[in-house]
């Protein structure tokens, strides 16, 4: 992958984790104004810095760097790339229900605050973000009493990082698996208590309160960097096809080069014994 496209792509990242962190600002909101106590880790965000190396032998490269949380808590995986139904509770451990609970809500609350304001259909579905791959670290309590000073429950803190967003035009970041997903989405969600009690439903209490399945913006067969990847791909083998192609045409020129030096040896030697043989008559 060329510096360009890698650079691009890390700056789509970056400028995700900006937009997620965001929601869960307002989602940590939502929380506060709708329970006066509530028993769950803080949510967090992790950042993440972009860096450019301008000198040096890498000058050029990107990178996008995490803290590393794994020595600070235990990782936790709420759902995978394509998953929108949440397991069932004997495969949870029971002090991690009630957070896998609040991660499906928290997906609902990013629909609809990613559609929030948008007039037309074809406008809610331009807009419209559901995330998936949940995972974090869950750090325990600070407080070994679990009380903190101001009377609130300490739970830990739960940091998500490098979520997946599913967009309709899907070219949001990598991973990204377009209007198909949003469909999987908006098929798949039954909403819990969690979004029940946020307010997470129709007016008319129906459990799914997401439009039809998408019509204005068709799915991408293929985001702008997998063709992209694709063509630098075929460019390698091409080059690599070519190289190996001019070193077997210069491997044979030496061969046929090099037998050409040794035919006069072989006969100027024969030279040499006929003159001798002439010089003995």
């Amino acid at each position: 992958m060329s510096k360009s496209i890698n650079q691009t792509l890390l700056e789509m990242e970056c400028k995700k984790a900006i937009l997620l962190a965001s929601y869960l600002e307002a989602f940590n909101e939502l929380l506060q104004e709708t329970y006066q106590e509530l028993d769950l880790p803080k949510l967090i965000y992790t950042p993440c810095i972009f860096i450019k190396l301008i000198s040096g032998e890498n000058s050029g490269e990107t990178f996008m760097v995490e803290p590393d949380l794994r020595r600070a808590g235990s990782y936790i995986k709420i759902n995978n790339t394509d998953e929108f139904i949440p397991p069932d509770e004997d495969e949870i451990k029971l002090e991690h229900q009630r957070l896998y609970c609040f991660m499906h809500a928290f997906t609902h609350f990013v629909f609809h605050r990613s559609v929030y304001g948008a007039k037309t259909v074809e406008a809610r579905e331009a807009a419209m973000v559901v995330i998936a791959d949940i995972q974090g670290f869950l750090t325990p309590p600070a407080a070994a009493s679990r009380k903190q000073r101001h009377g609130s429950v300490d739970c830990g803190q739960f940091h998500l990082f490098d979520l997946v967003t599913h967009t309709a035009r899907g070219d949001s970041s990598m991973g990204d698996g377009g209007a198909g997903m949003l469909n999987s989405f908006m098929n798949a969600h039954v909403c819990g208590d969690a979004c029940k009690q946020l307010g997470l439903v129709t007016a008319k209490g129906h459990q799914k309160s997401f439009p039809r399945p998408l019509k204005f913006v068709p799915r991408r067969a293929m985001p702008w960097w997998f063709q992209q990847a694709e063509k630098d791909h075929e460019a390698k083998v091409k080059a690599q096809s070519s190289a190996s192609t001019n070193n077997a045409t210069s491997q044979g020129t030496e061969n046929e080069s090099s037998n050409m030096v040794q035919e006069p040896r072989e006969g100027a030697e024969v030279d040499d014994e006929l003159v001798g043989d002439e010089s003995g008559i």
